[in-house]
């Protein structure tokens, strides 16, 4: 979520796995405490 709006709408484990917007990355960077790097299409 951000500003209220779904960022992301694939199954949650390709969510957490490889999430596409960073608005996502950054989330799960903080809560998890690990860094995300997505592939870049």
């Amino acid at each position: 979520m951000r500003d209220g709006m779904a960022v992301e709408a694939e199954p949650p484990s390709q969510v957490l796995d490889n999430p596409q917007q960073e608005a996502t990355r950054s989330f799960l960077a903080r809560i998890l405490g690990r860094s995300l790097v997505a592939a870049q299409a």
